[in-house]
């Protein structure tokens, strides 16, 4: 499953934030051992790591020194978006090499089943002198219970949740934020283009004879998990039962008498696939989407709850 949205600031659905806590650790890449004075030192990055491959992505610091240094390193001038640091990587080389590189971290804690998070990094390609002057598609997160693991410098494969669409290029930093309903308790995050050379499109942005390669910069990680939108939380307040829970196509949600309440239903990726006001006792509902796992949400008199619902 994925959803493909393009470089602005998005949510699929708004949520209010409150004590929100970012679970990815160093997220802003400011924690080191050693400062950088080479490429390929992502190991000098407290907590992050390369997914196990040959795959290197790359540690900048403003204090850091050679091809590491900020703001004019080996492959573009770019100052941090906060702080003093930042990390790169190649998502496609040469064509045909099918080499990429993975920025990887384990989470401070697993995600919760049915909580929503708010997912957010800063992308760009520097501001000028551009090594690496090309642009590609496929820039995505994925989300795994368990580190994934790169074969050599080769794509990891599989489907991110999160895939930028379009030609990705920026001189500047964009922010890309979106909504995420967690369907396993996913430990791990890992950045890059999961696709090989033959499904990702390239395009020259630079008039100046530069290495066809795709280099992008990335700044202040974040997944933070929305407090408001938990699962299961006291239904019994008011009364609600779902089913069969798992379903096959059809769902009995009964309320108790005299209750209004608004129901919506959402895939994990947060899109709505069932909405309706409900008066009264009993209500059928038609269930024909994928199978999968599905969140009901229900408001009635201020109060919000939300209840996980399997589609067989």
């Amino acid at each position: 499953m994925k959803i493909t949205f393009y470089i602005v600031l998005i949510s699929i659905f708004n949520c209010q934030l409150i004590f929100a806590q970012n679970i990815v650790p160093n997220g802003d890449f400011e924690n080191y051992t050693i400062l950088p004075s080479g490429s390929g030192q992502w190991g000098y990055c407290v907590g992050w790591g390369n997914a196990s491959g040959s795959g290197s992505p790359d540690y900048f610091h403003l204090l850091g020194s050679f091809s590491a240094a900020l703001p004019n390193n080996i492959f573009a001038s770019v100052m941090p978006f906060s702080g003093q640091a930042i990390m790169g990587f190649a998502a496609m080389s040469i064509p045909g090499n099918n080499y990429r590189e993975y920025p990887s971290i384990e989470l401070s804690s697993a995600m919760e089943i049915g909580s929503t998070y708010n997912v957010s990094f800063n992308v760009t390609n520097g501001e000028a002198n551009h090594n690496f002057g090309y642009s590609c598609n496929r820039l995505g997160i994925r989300f795994s219970e368990g580190s994934l693991t790169q074969l050599n410098g080769s794509p990891i494969g599989g489907v991110p949740q999160l895939e930028l669409s379009g030609q990705i290029w920026s001189t500047t930093w964009q922010t890309v934020n979106f909504n995420f309903i967690a369907d396993s308790a996913y430990t791990h995050l890992t950045i890059g283009n999961f696709y090989n050379d033959i499904s990702t499109s390239h395009m020259s942005q630079v008039q100046a004879e530069t290495s066809e390669g795709v280099y992008y910069f990335i700044d202040d990680v974040s997944v933070e998990r929305n407090p408001i939108a938990n699962i299961d939380n006291h239904t019994d307040e008011i009364f609600l039962t779902i089913h069969p829970n798992p379903t096959s196509g059809q769902l009995t949600i009964t309320l108790k008498e005299g209750i209004t309440a608004s129901i919506v239903i959402r895939n994990s990726l947060g899109q709505r696939v069932f909405s309706n006001k409900m008066n009264g006792k009993v209500h059928k509902v038609e269930f024909n989407s994928p199978p999968g796992i599905y969140f009901l949400h229900l408001e009635s008199n201020g109060q919000a709850f939300t209840q996980k619902v399997v589609k067989e």
